[in-house]
């Protein structure tokens, strides 16, 4: 059996190497005739384009080669484009399967971009994310059996499903359950898939904080020397350059400004997984770092804090080891002000 590894982004770009059509052709055509195929998937997604082609090339072979089984096995995440790919055969023979681990991760959304312009532009590129969101949407209800309304649901509501709940759900055939069978496995399960996708939260907005690097360079409306002349970039946009001619103009710059964003947005992904490890709950870390919420936030740190007893609690709950209850004596919430206090000294002082 060969197997091909989807174990990057999907697509490459300038600042790394993904999975790409090219790849994903030549390691098929490699395989010697009714070899059995298995493709590995372990990726964050990525661009859309580079998806469909991937797709495609996939399903191109499967018609051709229709004796030779191409199962795929989810090794770890699928997640937004990168699920598309992982029912590509399937979606052109039922009989090859997917598996997944019982603490497999397989994410669907809709499809996002960044973008800069006038009312057209934002509209057309409206019209451009609903078309492909269509196009996903139809390869869902296809293989899964689902209803179209039922798809779009969860494409909208950004939906993770683990292990077992990707086979309900129809995206795969079987899970591989871990050989323990206790409470613990199960907890230990269940923490490893918080942890991926806590990681694969931070790769995607990795992704996107590039693209919202770019879009903030191309806001700057930078004068061209033709238009300095008794001129700025606030009064005319004539003459202005666009994030690509700026790039080319001034590469060290445009590095610089690219740089910066991606870094400033690694320490704030950096600072919610700390947080959440801290708080006993990663999920609620991978929820804040996809909606782009600031760590300083007050109703984020709440949100921690609170988690953070709450597990406490039960942990306590569990050891047989629940602490009386006990009345303040005064009226400026001391026990509140130890326990913040306590918090504040075990995540180093983030609030």
């Amino acid at each position: 059996m060969k197997q091909i590894f989807i174990n990057k982004q999907i697509g490459s770009d300038f600042f790394s190497d993904g999975i790409t059509a090219d790849y994903v052709r030549s390691e098929l055509a490699a395989a010697t005739p009714n070899e059995d195929i298995q493709l590995v998937i372990d990726s964050p997604g990525g661009y859309v384009w580079d998806c469909i082609a991937i797709f495609n090339v996939i399903r191109e072979f499967c018609r051709k080669h229709s004796a030779q089984r191409v199962n795929v096995y989810i090794q770890g995440i699928a997640m937004s484009c990168a699920s598309v790919i992982a029912l590509a055969a399937k979606s052109v023979d039922a009989a090859n399967t997917i598996s997944v681990e019982d603490n497999s991760i397989f994410m669907i959304h809709n499809a996002w971009t960044a973008i800069a312009g006038n009312e057209h532009d934002l509209r057309k590129a409206a019209e451009n994310l609903a078309a492909i969101d269509t196009v996903i949407a139809n390869t869902y209800t296809a293989v899964t059996g689902k209803s179209d309304k039922d798809i779009r649901a969860a494409m909208n509501a950004e939906t993770f499903l683990y292990g077992k709940a990707i086979v309900e759900w129809g995206f795969a055939d079987t899970v591989i359950s871990s050989e323990k069978s206790d409470g613990k496995a199960a907890d230990e399960t269940a923490a490893l898939a918080s942890a991926k996708a806590a990681w694969a939260a931070t790769q995607g907005v990795m992704e996107k904080a590039k693209d919202i690097a770019v879009q903030k360079i191309a806001a700057m409306a930078i004068p061209t020397q033709e238009n300095t002349a008794g001129k700025t970039a606030a009064k005319s946009m004539e003459g202005c350059m666009t994030a690509e001619e700026f790039r080319a103009a001034h590469p060290d710059e445009y590095q610089k400004i690219l740089d910066a964003g991606v870094q400033q947005e690694r320490k704030r992904c950096s600072a919610h997984l700390k947080m959440g490890e801290t708080a006993g709950t990663l999920e609620t870390a991978a929820k804040f770092i996809r909606d782009g919420a600031a760590v300083a936030d007050e109703n984020v740190q709440t949100e921690y804090f609170e988690k953070r007893v709450a597990n406490a609690a039960k942990t306590d709950r569990a050891n047989d080891n629940v602490p009386p209850i006990t009345t303040p004596t005064d009226t400026k919430n001391a026990g509140m002000d130890e326990a913040l206090a306590a918090f504040d000294k075990a995540i180093g002082g983030a609030r």
